[in-house]
This record gives C-alpha cells, sequence and structure tokens, in this order.
C-alpha cells in the first residue's frame, strides 16, 4: 500500500481536523482538551493570564485514558510541516516526561491518527 503525501496544515487546520477525528472515533471514557495559549497575545493579557496560571510552553492539548486507580494523562503538540518547539516547550516536554506523562508531537493528520492509536485513545484501522 503507497502512503498518500501529508497534506499541508495550519496548525488551527490541524487541531480542528483532530478535533473533528476525536469527537468521531475516541474510545469511550477517553477525555481531551485544549489549553488555548495562542491566543494570548498582548502583553496585558499574557500577565493576566500567567497570574492565573497559564504556563508559557504548556502543550496545545491534554488528553486522558480511563486506567486504575488514575487517569493516564498525554500530552500533545500540535506543529505545521516545518515549525519547531519553542525553548519553553521543550521545558514543559522535558518536565512532564520526567513524571511519566507521554508526549508527542504531531505535524499532520496522518502522523496524529497513528498516535492516538499508539497510545489507545482511538479506534484502530481509521481510513481518511
Amino acid at each position: 500500500m503507497n502512503a498518500r503525501p501529508a497534506i499541508p496544515y495550519s496548525e488551527t487546520q490541524l487541531q480542528a481536523s483532530a478535533h473533528d477525528l476525536m469527537c468521531r472515533f475516541r474510545l469511550p471514557g477517553v477525555v481531551w482538551h485544549h489549553s488555548p495559549n495562542e491566543l494570548a497575545r498582548d502583553v496585558k493579557t499574557i500577565v493576566q493570564q500567567k497570574r492565573i496560571g497559564m504556563m508559557v510552553g504548556w502543550p496545545d492539548w491534554n488528553l486522558y485514558k480511563p486506567a486504575n486507580p488514575w487517569p493516564k494523562p498525554y500530552m500533545l503538540e500540535f506543529k505545521k510541516p516545518g515549525g519547531s518547539m519553542s525553548d519553553d516547550q521543550w521545558t514543559v516536554r522535558k518536565i512532564t516526561e520526567a513524571i511519566g506523562v507521554e508526549y508527542a508531537v504531531c505535524r499532520d493528520v496522518e502522523r496524529f491518527i497513528e498516535q492516538m492509536e499508539e497510545w489507545g485513545l482511538i479506534r484502530k484501522g481509521i481510513a481518511l
């Protein structure tokens, strides 16, 4: 089977497509949340958001899968093709992986599906 070339997406388009896929194919009990840090653009808003707990470099999505006795956390950063993580994002990745949180970066929908299947968060065999 020939792999299709990855379609270039903006990060917003990629996240919207990923959200649609999660809504349709997630396994029972799986939940996720988007942290909209990218919306804080002006200094006043950034200062205010940090004051109430926003962490610069936090990944785009936090995902949770039912497990015993506690839900299993995962973190996902979306990047457009060719995009790279900031120093703050690398710092957060290192901190969260050090405490056992699985972390991944996805640059296209195909990779997103592969990662969600690997983590056991969506049904296997999704065809686009």
